[in-house]
């Protein structure tokens, strides 16, 4: 999976840390993130109430968070390790784009990346290839 070979390689600081997923209602990704890499919270916003209560029984042990409300405009106070969304800003204009990648930014918390020489946030935008 792709998703898990760039958060190893990028994100190996979220062991025990905390995620944010953008757009993840009943998230594909979540399980095996949770499994491999045991965040301390794995957050998700989402606009679909049902996507979420999808999410939330996942897992009761796991430590899932939903949030219901719309990336581009909610408020999250969440600094996250890593934040991601899979096929999310691709639903936008390009306004809408721009706000959603923003919200990306914003909470990630500032930190040392996975490369020596880079300090600060690391935001991937995408990957190419099959997600799975």
């Amino acid at each position: 999976m792709v998703l898990l070979r760039v958060l190893r390689q990028h994100a190996p600081h979220i062991i025990n840390g905390v995620v944010l997923e953008l757009g993840g209602g009943n998230s594909f990704f979540a399980a095996r993130i949770l499994r491999e890499f045991s965040p301390r919270e794995y957050h998700v916003v989402d606009t679909n109430e049902t996507g979420l209560s999808l999410m939330e029984k996942l897992s009761s042990k796991a430590p899932l968070i939903s949030h219901r409300g719309d990336v581009r405009s909610m408020a999250l106070s969440i600094q996250a390790d890593a934040v991601f969304s899979i096929g999310l800003i691709e639903h936008f204009s390009d306004a809408g784009r721009r706000d959603a990648i923003l919200a990306h930014a914003r909470s990630t918390r500032p930190r040392r990346c996975g490369h020596p020489k880079l300090s600060g946030q690391c935001l991937v935008v995408g990957v190419a290839g099959n997600v799975r």
